[in-house]
C-alpha cells in the first residue's frame, strides 16, 4: 500500500468478502476487546455532559471537539487499496489539532527528521 495502513473498524465489512487465505494487515480490527479506551472514545461518550456541567474556554471548546472528530468521517477520508488482496479500506483523515493525543503520537513516530534550530 502507498499510504500507512493502520487497521480500522471498517475492516471488518472487508474480512467477509476478503479471501481467506491472505493475510493482509488490515483485516484485523483497530481495537482488540481488552484494549483501553482512547480519549476521543472518552470525550465522545461524556464530552457532553462534561461540557454542560463545566465551563470551558473557547480554545478548550475547540480542542475537544476536534479530538472527537478525529479520523471520523466528519473530517474526510478516501479509499486506500492494498497492493496485496486487492481490498478497498475507507482510511479516515486526522484533525492535525497539536494537543490530540492520534496526531501527537503520528507527528512523533513520522519517518521525516524533524529540522532543529541550533
Amino acid at each position: 500500500m502507498s499510504a500507512v495502513h493502520t487497521p480500522m473498524p471498517s475492516d471488518l465489512l472487508i474480512r467477509s468478502w476478503q479471501d481467506q487465505g491472505a493475510t493482509c494487515g488490515h483485516a484485523a480490527p483497530e481495537a482488540s476487546p481488552g484494549a483501553a479506551p482512547e480519549v476521543a472514545d472518552i470525550f465522545r461518550a461524556y464530552g457532553d455532559a462534561y461540557r454542560a456541567t463545566h465551563r470551558l474556554s473557547g480554545q478548550q471548546l475547540r480542542v475537544m471537539q476536534a479530538i472527537e472528530m478525529c479520523r471520523t468521517s466528519a473530517v474526510g477520508g478516501h479509499l486506500a487499496q492494498c497492493d496485496r488482496c486487492g481490498a478497498q479500506v475507507v482510511r479516515y483523515h486526522s484533525c492535525g489539532n497539536r494537543h490530540c493525543p492520534k496526531c501527537q503520537t503520528l507527528r512523533n513516530c513520522s519517518i521525516f527528521p524533524t529540522s532543529t534550530v541550533s
